[in-house]
């Protein structure tokens, strides 16, 4: 027995000592991972704060592009605010993300972009993008088009940061996670192993239960422990969560008034208090004054002196004060459910930056104010003040900016009074050196005078020469630039025919295969397309007016018929604008006079679509045809008036210079390239008359051309130079072109063939599936030479032809289609860039100038197709001997007047002449 017990005392201390070693590892193992759960918690939230603060550059990013929209639709400033707003906040934001993400270099790589992005598209809307009312349609769609662009490259950067920080968040819960199972683990482990010491040694601790008791209130005291240490996590957690969201929150604020109202509510908010109110500080009064309040009065406005009162008192202490005991009768909280009476506690929160007092917060809880709220409170405090400090700060210093830039202009403006007053000092000086030298050689320059005079009449002549020899260059040069431009249709236009067609098949998205972001894409490509043609023939139709390449067709012109015209052509202009659109005509005017009527027309159409662009909506355009007889000089005068901005006198002459316009700004504002009233000019002088320009700014023009009722002209015989005197059969074998696929070798007999001559291979083939599209079978030449072979080993039933063709041209390839017997009635539709008057007169059925787009090829095929229907081709006479009498071909010839006649003696004869021809009907 003796010896049992020491044995079973070392029993007992052996399992005592391991279950307190057990223990103390299992402690420290736990507050190693409640350590780390708290290292975990920080960088979750640090996670979370850098994830929000991105959140909030993009919300205001978002404002501000959205306030720019509204400004522009709206033309209100207030709209405005949310703009500046953010340009304002969004740098601040920027610098703290920097701030947040320094401990990480990707990071800090992303934001560093990012900030480069924000840049970029601040630095566009302050310069290029800048947003006005006055900015049109178009205009303000490009400008959004490259905002969205940096908008995109911006939304890029931020999916890159929050998704990277999002990965570090996703790794830092995990690792969270796997501390608080880590924890579970640690516990749940030391205390099994702890039992299963406990039940080794429980027959030796049966005799030891006081033993036993204070290992129990040991585990018992270290199980305490760790709970008072989560509390103390989660309360600290609570803490920087509060923190965060109360720094947040008053980040919005725009003014002391507004930053004063999101600190109290902030606060009051998070802490779930039932009041509480915010005092400034006045440094020069020395006394502090109620700005901001929850559950306060609206109507209190208090005021204390530092010092003076709980609040005034609180302002001298550097430390917070918390007021107990308060009386029932102190305060009251009501609302419609009921009234109840304020006790608990009131604490006062001073606010101080450095040595100066920035305010005070006055909080008041019906309890007493736990101990993580005091712990908020404390840890809110300096950042409140530095926040009230540098809101008042950047208001002094905005003041003083103001006042050292008045004394700047104040300097500026008596520096440039003083360099007046000494530059006419010197000026005077100099004057009176200038007039003692003057006396002193004056002598001297009157002995030299004869001799100057020689040499300078010698000089003056060399220069005379020089001049006329100089003015003679520029001549030549300057009508080398005018031929060179006005030979150049074909090179500037014909790039376009690609452009504008498949632009507008592509908007038309027949196949309905096209995204709306591509056919707007398409539409705008056509639109731009247009937009340079027109500008392309603004300049030719000028450079041809210069190089005197103008070619007037003087015929017969009704008054009414062009009435008739540009009244088709502008009321529907007039309503879609909401002008008041009218014609007059006097009655004593010519029912016709002799004139060219396109030019005519073409200044009128110029005239009234500037009319029609500067009259606002609501207003009125007139055209107006008068008698301006003059002595035994028949004349007749077109008015045009309108009320829209008005010409200033100093400007009436100037703007029918090329490229000017009313006013530097209107150009932007209304569009056009400003040299249709400069090519108006030049038409109307060659027509003969005269234009006259009677306005007065902000009351309308009148815009009058005079025009001779008979315009004589030195015309000379261009039917004589329509085409060339002699063309020679192409020499050699020819070549078939093998680039462009056709039905060449799939044409049967009851096909309607149609031949395309275009040396352009793009158009050629757009010019191919049009003509498959309207049920042609196309053969397609890329030459002058290989399109006569075609034309006569096919016989097509119509022809397009280009001019300006490689072998033979187009000019000489009409005169041998229409020279041909067999060929001369297949009806020939020129499309070129071509531009020659002569083409309307060239024998072809129609002429269309290029670029040409979808309606005008519709155009060109649907007068094709009338054509061919409404004319027979070859008519056949089966007759035994031939007819004497012409009333049967008479009668077909009014009819189709381009019947072809073939009359036959025999039915051998005719089955021959039907074996190799093709006839429309026989007799």
């Amino acid at each position: 027995m003796k010896r049992s017990f020491p044995l079973a005392y070392l029993r007992l201390y052996a399992g005592l000592t391991l279950a307190v070693v057990i223990i103390l590892l299992v402690v420290i193992l736990t507050v190693q991972a409640i350590r780390k759960q708290g290292d975990g918690t920080q960088m979750v939230n640090h996670s979370v704060k850098i994830i929000e603060k991105l959140r909030d550059i993009r919300y205001n990013l978002l404002q501000m592009r959205g306030a720019r929209r509204a400004f522009w639709l709206t033309g209100k400033n207030n709209f405005l605010d949310s703009y500046y707003k953010g340009n304002n906040l969004i740098p601040n934001y920027l610098q703290e993300l920097i701030q947040e993400v320094s401990d990480n270099p990707i990071q800090t790589l992303n934001v560093n972009r990012l900030d480069s992005s924000l840049s970029s598209l601040f630095v566009f809307w302050s310069t290029n993008g800048k947003v006005s009312t006055d900015l049109s349609k178009e205009k303000f769609t490009g400008i959004t088009l490259e905002e969205e662009n940096k908008l995109s490259s911006i939304y890029a950067n931020f999916e890159l940061i929050k998704a990277e920080e999002t990965k570090l968040l996703f790794i830092r819960q995990s690792d969270l996670t796997k501390y608080n199972t880590q924890t579970k683990e640690l516990i749940i482990g030391g205390i099994v192993i702890l039992m299963i010491v406990v039940l080794i040694l429980v027959n030796a601790v049966i005799a030891t239960l006081k033993s036993r008791y204070r290992a129990g209130n040991r585990l018992k005291a270290s199980l305490d422990e760790m709970e008072k240490v989560n509390a103390i996590a989660e309360e600290k957690n609570w803490v920087l969560e509060g923190v965060a969201t109360i720094s947040r929150q008053i980040q919005s604020a725009d003014g002391t008034s507004n930053l004063s109202e999101d600190i109290i509510r902030s606060v009051v908010n998070y802490m779930e208090l039932p009041a509480g109110a915010i005092y400034l500080a006045d440094e020069e009064e020395k006394k502090i004054s109620m700005t901001a309040s929850v559950a306060v009065s609206a109507s209190a406005n208090y005021s204390f002196e530092v010092g003076v009162g709980i609040v005034g008192n609180a302002a001298l202490q550097r430390t917070m004060t918390i007021t107990k005991s308060i009386p029932d009768d102190y305060w009251k909280i009501e609302s419609a459910m009921g009234t109840t009476s304020g006790k608990g506690q009131i604490v006062c929160l001073p606010l101080w930056a450095a040595e100066h007092l920035k305010g005070v917060i006055e909080l008041g809880n019906l309890n007493e104010f736990s101990h993580r709220q005091i712990l908020l409170l404390e840890s809110i405090a300096n950042s409140l003040s530095t926040s009230i400090h540098s809101r008042q700060t950047r208001i002094k210093i905005n003041k003083l900016l103001e006042q050292v830039q008045e004394q700047k202009e104040a300097m500026l403006s008596q520096q440039e009074e003083l360099r007046q007053t000494n530059e006419e000092l010197t000026k005077q000086t100099e004057e009176l050196q200038a007039s003692e030298e003057e006396l002193r050689t004056q002598e001297e320059e009157l002995r030299q005078m004869n001799t100057e005079l020689h040499e300078k009449n010698d000089t003056v002549e060399n220069a005379k020469q020089a001049l006329i020899l100089k003015a003679k260059e520029l001549e030549a040069t300057s009508k080398y630039k005018s031929e060179f431009l006005a030979n150049m249709s074909h090179e500037l236009r014909t790039p376009l025919n690609s452009v504008l067609i498949l632009a507008k098949l592509l908007s038309d998205n027949n196949l309905n295969n096209l995204q709306p972001k591509q056919i707007e894409y398409a539409k705008i490509i056509h639109k731009s397309g247009t937009d340079l043609l027109q500008l392309i023939n603004d300049i030719l139709d000028l450079s041809k007016i210069e190089a005197g390449k103008i070619e007037l067709i003087v015929e017969e012109v009704s008054i009414d018929s062009i009435i008739m015209d540009l009244t088709q052509l502008f009321t529907v202009v007039a309503t879609e604008k909401d002008i008041r659109f009218e014609t007059t005509k006097q009655m004593n005017i010519p029912v016709v006079i002799h004139t060219d009527k396109q030019r005519v027309e073409q200044v009128l159409k110029n005239l009234l679509s500037n009319a029609f662009k500067f009259t606002p909506k609501g207003g009125s355009v007139t055209i107006a045809f008068e008698n301006r007889d003059q002595f035994d000089r028949k004349r007749t005068g077109i008015s045009v008036t309108d009320s829209g901005i008005g010409i200033s006198k100093a400007k009436q002459q100037l703007i029918f210079e090329a490229f000017q316009q009313a006013d530097g700004s209107t150009s932007r504002q209304y569009g056009g390239t400003g040299l249709g009233l400069s090519i108006s000019k030049e038409l109307v002088r060659l027509l003969g008359g005269e234009i006259e320009v009677e306005s007065k700014e902000g009351n309308g023009s009148v815009f009058t051309i005079i025009l001779p009722n008979e315009l004589t002209i030195e015309t000379q015989a261009i039917e004589n130079e329509m085409l060339p005197a002699s063309v020679s059969e192409p020499l050699g074998k020819i070549t078939e072109q093998e680039k462009i696929e056709d039905d060449r070798n799939r044409i049967n007999s009851d096909d309607k063939v149609m031949l395309i001559i275009e040396d352009d291979e793009n158009f050629a083939t757009l010019l191919k599936d049009f003509s498959r599209d309207k049920g042609y079978k196309p053969i397609v030449a890329l030459k002058g030479d290989e399109g006569l072979f075609y034309a006569r080993k096919y016989k097509p039933d119509a022809i397009i032809l280009d001019i300006q063709l490689p072998v033979i041209d187009g000019w000489s390839l009409l005169k041998l289609l229409k020279s041909d017997e067999k060929l001369n009635k297949i009806p020939v539709h020129i499309i070129s860039a071509f531009d020659d008057s002569r083409l309307h007169t060239a024998g072809a059925l129609a002429y269309v100038k290029k670029p040409i787009n979808r309606e005008g090829l519709e155009n060109a095929f649907t007068t094709i197709g009338n054509y061919l229907d409404e004319h027979l081709k070859k008519v056949m006479i089966i007759s035994a001997t031939h007819f004497k009498d012409e009333s049967l071909k008479q009668i077909f010839r009014e009819k189709h007047h381009d019947t072809f006649f073939m009359q036959v003696a025999s039915v051998e004869e005719a089955k021959e002449k039907l074996k190799s021809e093709k006839y429309a009907c026989l007799i």
